[in-house]
């Protein structure tokens, strides 16, 4: 039996947005004047209830059958001959289960349990100072889909475990095809707000017991968050250490495969110079403390899970070995699960477990180290121009030798074709520049995102929930904070994240105290915290939000509006390494020519104009910070 025997159909959560005619009716007529109800609406956002939760779908027979399937693939290819495993799975498929070794008898289920485990997803864009043995550059990154763990349960923490995207979302051409959604740029996939499959906490706890999903023990009540990701920035630049922040480039990059340790399997490419040897990097240094912070986002979602720990016997050595099997409880599909063993890391049934997910690194004005791949380029360009200055020798001898003075018409396709010539000369070389930038940064892309699991692996969170702690008595204080009677690294640190209310107001500050009694009042009354869902997380702060509220205006802006700038801002540095005038003769899309100013305004209008368009886009909580910022 597999996991998609679990009813979907009986289990779907209703809408939560809007209550029956009887309902409303009923509301109205218990309202007298004196006492006015406070609807959700006369409450700030960011003092709403913001944790989501994402129903059991699967029930606790349906994932021991299926976990005890994948637990026993698993293992069988070590504990059986091949021989012994072609006849199990034969016997097993035509049904004769008593000649074949059952499953049970190749793994045994230890414990099992149902459980709701508090996870962040973060949106991100900042900008980072770097270096290398080619001067220093300004790095770029945007992130989606990043994950954050909610609580200190190690190896849990580290789990790649991934909340799913809105179980009823719209694919992409039928979301074209509706006029509400329909525009000149297609949108993702998820770009569509009925995001049915998340409810938030309130309505779970009414719709708990009308669950038709049996799990065994009921349906769990979830880990409470103790940490978050508000503290990172300012970690990020006070604690790192150089060799944290310091990247050699593999360019030799691998893919591995599940079972890979088993059966070998794994894709590797490799980087290589015309001589067949591999192409080495030299090391490159981001500088944490010049870190800017332009939006970060934090969802916190509850995740169902099931998790099963199973137990065999080596034949061989006679030992015996464990083995913890994860199961998302949302998908009846079983498509997320995964896997791990003792002293080895999580594996994940979509293979990439780095928490850290780099939709776009960029480097301005170029990758600050050089390689023999940047020779490469080089060369490939003087090669192209080597031929284009052959062929315009080559041209002139034959147009000399007593030829008649041309005419005017002769003349004007002349200068066509050289400006043709030019045009292609300027496309080719940019294109060259382009691609040589892309496959520069890659690497240290690649190289971010696994060094983001080994800190999270090694994270100290006794630290990080202390700093939640005292962040919360900082923020509550009924008086403004004692500075006097603060050590040294407490006054410093609260003068730091003073400082960011006006430098840096798009940052979050959990360490800030909230002057105003209604606002400090909001934060000890706020509903995930009389919920029990976090006693100490900054549930008020604008960088927490709900995901369903949230998710489309943010990722808006950083997957349309800060590409098309950093993209336009390449192009014209590519176009002034190359040394390309902007007077020569330039192209629209549509296909006219333009020269002098008018080219020139062809490349910058479009530079300004994706400039105004990222501010057209920007989330209006971001634009609130910023002018919130600018009145003091």
């Amino acid at each position: 039996m597999s996991a998609t025997s679990a009813s979907r159909s009986t289990n779907r959560p209703a809408e939560t947005s809007a209550a029956s005619p009887a309902a409303k009716a009923k509301l109205t007529s218990n309202r007298t004047s004196s006492t006015p109800l406070k609807s959700g609406l006369d409450i700030p956002r960011h003092q709403q209830a913001k944790v989501e939760v994402i129903p059991f779908r699967i029930s606790t027979k349906a994932a021991k059958e299926y976990l005890t399937t994948l637990a026993t693939t698993e293992v069988m290819p070590r504990v059986m001959s091949r021989w012994s495993i072609i006849k199990h799975q034969l016997l097993s498929f035509i049904g004769i289960k008593g000649m074949s070794n059952p499953d049970g008898e190749i793994v045994k289920l230890e414990r099992m349990t149902a459980l709701y485990l508090p996870t962040w997803i973060v949106d991100a864009s900042f900008e980072i100072k770097c270096r290398g043995n080619d001067g220093r550059a300004d790095a770029n990154f945007v992130t989606t889909s990043s994950r954050f763990p909610g609580h200190s349960w190690k190896p849990m923490d580290s789990i790649p475990m991934f909340p799913p995207p809105p179980y009823d979302m719209v694919p992409t051409q039928d979301l074209q095809k509706d006029p509400n959604y329909a525009a000149d740029i297609p949108k993702a996939a998820w770009d569509n707000l009925a995001m049915v499959d998340y409810e938030s906490y309130e309505s779970h706890l009414k719709r708990k017991r009308e669950s038709n999903v049996k799990i065994k023990g009921g349906i769990p009540d979830p880990l409470p968050f103790t940490i978050s990701p508000l503290c990172l920035p300012d970690m990020l630049r006070q604690q790192l250490e150089l060799k944290d922040v310091t990247f050699t480039p593999d360019l030799a990059a691998g893919i591995e495969l599940p079972g890979r340790n088993f059966h070998g399997l794994g894709l590797t490419m490799a980087l290589v110079n015309e001589d067949g040897e591999q192409i080495k990097a030299p090391p490159v240094w981001f500088e944490p403390d010049t870190l800017k912070l332009d939006l970060m986002a934090a969802y916190p979602i509850l995740m169902p899970l099931h998790m099963a720990e199973f137990s065999y016997v080596d034949e061989e050595e006679g030992n015996k070995h464990h083995i913890t099997m994860v199961l998302g409880a949302w998908d009846t599909n079983g498509l997320q699960f995964c896997m791990k063993e003792k002293d080895e890391d999580w594996q994940w049934s979509f293979m990439k477990t780095d928490p850290l997910k780099v939709d776009l690194m960029d480097m301005f004005p170029r990758t600050p180290i050089k390689t023999s791949l940047n020779e490469m380029f080089e060369q490939e360009r003087e090669k192209e121009r080597v031929e284009r200055r052959n062929k315009f020798m080559q041209q002139k001898a034959e147009e000399g030798g007593g030829k008649s003075p041309k005419t005017m018409q002769e003349w004007e396709k002349e200068w066509d074709r050289l400006n043709a010539e030019r045009q292609e000369e300027l496309r080719s070389d940019l294109k060259s520049r382009m691609l040589e930038k892309v496959r520069s940064e890659l690497p240290i892309k690649v190289a971010a995102e696994e060094r983001s699991l080994e800190m999270l692996q090694r994270a100290d969170w006794i630290h990080w929930e202390r700093d939640e702690r005292e962040a919360f008595d900082m923020r509550t204080s009924p008086t403004a904070p004692a500075v006097q009677s603060m050590t040294a690294e407490e006054r410093e640190r609260y003068h730091r994240f003073k400082a960011l209310a006006t430098k840096a107001p798009t940052e979050p500050r959990p360490f800030q105290w909230l002057p105003e009694k209604q606002d400090r009042q909001a934060e000890l009354d706020h509903p995930d915290r009389r919920a029990g869902l976090g006693r100490y997380i900054y549930w008020t702060s604008p960088h927490i939000q709900r995901l369903s509220h949230n998710v489309y205006a943010n990722r808006r802006y950083l997957t349309e509006a800060i590409p098309a700038v950093l993209e336009s801002r390449k192009t014209m540095a590519s176009l002034q390494e190359s040394g390309h005038d902007f007077d020569r003769m330039l192209t629209r899309v549509d296909g006219t020519k333009v020269k002098g100013e008018e080219a020139y305004n062809t490349v910058s209008g479009k530079d300004l104009s994706v400039r105004q368009q990222r501010e057209a886009l920007k989330p209006r909580w971001l634009k609130a910070l910023q002018e919130a910022a600018g009145r003091k």
